[in-house]
């Protein structure tokens, strides 16, 4: 789903959902043992990402998914066993969930 708006998006909002996916796939290598893949995509995904500064974007609080992605590729980059949570998405102006959101659910429109 995220895969299709970014190939649908033009400029920032592009840039953004790009960064997210990967961000999200260098995770799921992290799951998978690929400890190379997963700082390659997450240091793509962050460049992407930091030059939103502090803005948001799409009211993604980018500059949190920042900070809580940064120990993330710390741990991998020092040769860590994921002991620290993969970040969630924080969305601004909203209350935090509390549940993992079905498939679409949560994605503002």
């Amino acid at each position: 789903m995220l895969e299709d708006l970014w190939h649908e998006q033009p400029g920032p909002v592009r840039d953004l959902y790009h960064g997210i996916l990967q961000i999200g796939v260098g995770l799921y290598h992290r799951e998978q043992g690929n400890r190379h893949g997963a700082i390659a995509l997450i240091r793509k995904g962050l460049r992407r990402l930091t030059a939103y500064g502090d803005e948001g974007c799409q009211r993604v609080d980018v500059r949190r998914l920042v900070a809580d992605t940064m120990p993330v590729l710390r741990e991998l980059e020092q040769g860590g066993e994921a002991s620290i949570a993969a970040p969630s998405i924080a969305w601004l102006g909203t209350a935090e969930l509390t549940e993992r959101p079905g498939p679409g659910a949560g994605f503002p429109r």
